[in-house]
């Protein structure tokens, strides 16, 4: 969904933003479930197959607005929708919201907004248009269609990803010494 602030307080791409379907397999009254096939055992509903796509970071941005989100397995959403005031100045607010996939449709129910520009309950359903690991488009409800990008963590910005320093280790050895 492409709104801007200015357009209807609606921030871009937190359409995606509601609960993860699916089912209650907690235990009853201290029981566990009656024995059964496992969910490994039970086939992958679309939606649940969408969900499982949506989740991680995505941005999408256009000569208005610019929209950062992280989609967690709770069901629950952060993220940020900058904008240019009519000033401006940008504008940066800060969202939480659920969300939910429900017959190929992005269920989102906004739960926080700092500054609040987009009152707390306001809800969403866009359609998925095209999902893969890396792209997604959905359709608002007012026909709009929005194209967001999969946020992937540069290489080499986490020390985990650093190789084992040369240094360490029975075998070590020692750097090569500069030249003056």
């Amino acid at each position: 969904m492409r709104h801007t602030l200015t357009k209807s307080l609606v921030p871009p791409a937190f359409a995606l933003l509601t609960c993860i379907a699916g089912c209650d397999r907690e235990a009853k009254n201290g029981q566990l479930p009656a024995a059964g096939p496992s969910a490994a055992d039970s086939p992958v509903t679309e939606d649940e197959r969408l969900s499982r796509l949506l989740l991680g970071s995505w941005e999408s941005k256009d000569e208005e607005s610019a929209v950062a989100e992280t989609l967690f397995p709770d069901g629950t959403s952060t993220g940020t929708v900058t904008t240019a005031l009519e000033t401006g100045k940008p504008l940066v607010v800060s969202l939480r919201s659920t969300w939910r996939i429900e017959g190929k449709r992005i269920h989102e129910r906004i739960t926080e907004s700092k500054p609040a520009v987009i009152p707390v309950g306001t809800t969403f359903a866009d359609e998925i248009i095209t999902l893969d690991g890396e792209k997604l488009v959905t359709r608002a409800e007012d026909g709009d269609l929005e194209t967001r990008r999969r946020v992937t963590k540069q290489s080499g910005s986490d020390p985990a990803d650093y190789p084992p320093l040369l240094h360490s280790g029975p075998n070590a050895r020692s750097p090569a010494p500069e030249k003056h």
